[in-house]
């Protein structure tokens, strides 16, 4: 989880820093499962901006920081400022200027883009308060390398055709795939194909409709993500960006199919070509199968994508604006001390 990866980084900056974090739902699960304190808002993943701002405003009032930071949970700073808190925001996205999320942002004390600039129009009521930091790159502990190595540790098929689901938190109820996927395998060109599905709250009803279809394997969460990426031949998001990058990144052949939802994802996984989008609309088990045997026959041949701004750099960056931020905090409380 990327927000535990910074937390570490800034950690090993400043040691005697004390982070408390904040989430609900699957964040909240992770953090929880990465062994670290977490106040869980009890919050479930599609939440009111609301209920979330009226809960984080509670939040501050008790805690008191002196810095906070939010990572694209919008209504945090609205809720901070009422308690004259700098505020510190972390995005890869922006929207139309006239939605509430853009608004909030207006009392965001700086707003660090964790992307390239001209991806998204910059909203003009923003304009110097955003630095362009670039990706923020998570590490991994695997690679491609380790495909064979992998299987054998999680007792997948080791010499099957393996294609991974990898829906974020799009769920079966909105995001229908199971029947078309299922439809299509009997039309692939691939031989002895089995299905990973990194399910998430879906999981239990996954595993009772696929309860009679053995090559159907089905996770629920999992925190080495990058070891079941490599494992796959291939694999399909419901056009969530952070699983596309992930995927292009380890080298592994991706499939983007959208419902529609979420245009900031669907901008974000056009620009790349390594990437094949579609749209879920009149698709076809028909149109996507060669869809899927096309994908799997890139394989061998897909290069790990790596952005124009070294990765490496673009982490440093971030993490000093973060550092900075935070030892500006500490210079105004000891200040008012």
């Amino acid at each position: 989880m990327l927000d535990l990866e910074i937390a570490s980084a800034l950690q090993g900056e400043i040691p005697q820093l004390e982070t408390r974090f904040v989430s609900y739902a699957e964040g909240a699960r992770a953090i929880a499962d990465a062994g670290r304190p977490i106040i869980d808002l009890g919050l479930p993943a599609q939440n009111s901006y609301v209920e979330t701002s009226v809960l984080t405003g509670r939040l501050i009032g008790w805690l008191q920081p002196d810095l906070v930071i939010a990572h694209e949970e919008f209504a945090v700073m609205p809720a901070a400022k009422i308690f004259d808190k700098p505020t510190l925001f972390l995005t890869d996205w922006f929207t139309s200027a006239e939605k509430l999320t853009m608004a909030a942002l207006r009392l965001a004390d700086q707003i660090l883009f964790l992307e390239e600039s001209g991806i998204y129009e910059e909203p003009p009521l923003l304009a110097g308060r955003v630095t362009y930091c670039g990706p923020y790159f998570r590490e991994f502990q695997h690679t491609r390398n380790d495909r064979w190595k992998v299987r054998e540790e999680f007792h997948l098929p080791p010499h099957a055709t393996l294609l991974g689901v990898f829906p974020g938190s799009w769920k079966e109820a909105t995001t229908p795939l199971a029947d078309l996927l299922e439809a299509a395998l009997p039309l692939l060109e691939a031989r002895d194909v089995y299905v990973l599905w990194i399910a998430g709250d879906d999981a239990e009803l996954l595993r009772s409709r696929f309860a009679m279809k053995p090559r159907f394997l089905v996770r629920e969460y999992e925190e080495k993500i990058d070891a079941w990426m490599v494992a796959c031949d291939g694999a399909i998001t419901k056009s969530n960006r952070k699983s596309a990058m992930e995927l292009l990144r380890l080298g592994v052949p991706g499939m983007a199919i959208s419902w529609g939802f979420n245009p900031i994802d669907d901008a974000w996984v056009k620009r790349h070509e390594a990437i094949d989008w579609l749209s879920s609309a009149n698709l076809t088990p028909t149109d996507l199968a060669p869809r899927i045997d096309y994908m799997l026959a890139r394989g061998a041949s897909l290069e790990p994508w790596m952005p124009s701004r070294d990765p490496g750099a673009s982490n440093r960056q971030t993490l000093d604006l973060i550092v900075d931020w935070i030892r500006r905090a500490q210079m105004r409380v000891a200040a008012g001390a």
